[in-house]
């Protein structure tokens, strides 16, 4: 796959094209930590998407109010360090 091995943060990654690109990057096998403005459009976009909440890194300005440490921890968790 041409992204294998490549990771990806995709803020307003829940609709248009945002959510284009974050389809785009995991069909061609990036690992993709997606992030929204409401937790409702994230539930959405991972459904519609068909992953799980454990699949791919995610997170919404309203839940839990993730800040730059949070957002970094998310990222290290999910992506990993490399």
């Amino acid at each position: 796959m041409l992204l294998e091995g490549k990771k990806a943060v995709v803020t307003g990654g829940t609709r248009g094209i945002g959510f284009a690109i974050v389809e785009t990057f995991l069909k061609n096998g990036a690992s993709v930590a997606l992030f929204g403005s409401r937790q409702e459009t994230v539930d959405k976009a991972l459904d519609l998407l068909g992953v799980g909440a454990g699949d791919l890194g995610r997170g919404s300005r309203d839940h839990g109010g993730l800040g730059t440490l949070d957002l970094d921890a998310l990222l290290l968790e999910r992506l990993g360090d490399s």
